[in-house]
């Protein structure tokens, strides 16, 4: 039985979304509607199985650590430690990470993390638009981590690469491993105005 998808982008506090049915052969996008209501969205996710949300979240930070090779439990503790630290905020913070590989550093075996961390007041806004159907949330992330794991899961890319989001008011650029890894990403106030590009 196909499974309903729906997948959203929250850019510049507006959404477009875009449906899709997962099936045994493959995914099917349909066609992206032109005009977004809010009534049209809440109806896309009332259908939906599953939804995914995506933001530019331009405050987010990613970051590749060193921690004590210590059991998961212990490694979120330090993880969301680091990361309160490196933004420099005493505000929540909500952290995804992921364990990289095993690294030996100045003779000691560490564990090389790769994180993102996000503040928590910036994600709460979204969880208040879909509460209604935060059980069908599977995630909300940064855009240039939607962007990478797409890439790799498409392109199966051997090396890192580069990806350049373009929008309006700001452009967004990616570093990424070839498993869609973000390793560097930065938001640019620099953008392309609809009025500017050709038909």
């Amino acid at each position: 039985m196909a499974k309903k998808i729906t997948c959203i982008s929250l850019i510049n506090g507006n959404f477009q979304y875009l449906e899709v049915e997962k099936q045994p052969a493959g995914f099917f996008p349909q066609s992206p509607p032109t005009i977004v209501t809010q009534e049209a969205l809440m109806s896309a996710c009332q259908k939906a199985d599953e939804i995914y949300i995506n933001s530019l979240f331009p405050t987010a930070l990613y970051e590749w650590e060193l921690f004590p090779r210590v059991p998961r439990r212990y490694l979120n503790t330090l993880v969301n430690k680091d990361a309160q630290e490196k933004l420099g905020i005493p505000s929540p913070v909500q952290v995804q990470f992921k364990t990289v590989q095993e690294v030996v550093d100045a003779g000691v075996t560490k564990w090389q993390v790769a994180y993102i961390a996000v503040e928590e007041e910036n994600i709460y806004h979204i969880w208040k638009t879909f509460k209604s159907f935060a059980k069908k949330v599977r995630f909300i992330s940064p855009l240039p981590i939607a962007l990478a794991s797409m890439i790799a899961q498409i392109d199966h890319p051997s090396e890192n690469f580069l990806i350049v989001w373009v929008g309006e008011d700001s452009s967004v650029v990616t570093i990424s491993n070839p498993e869609g890894l973000v390793k560097v990403a930065r938001n640019v106030p620099i953008g392309l105005s609809r009025k500017k590009l050709p038909d």
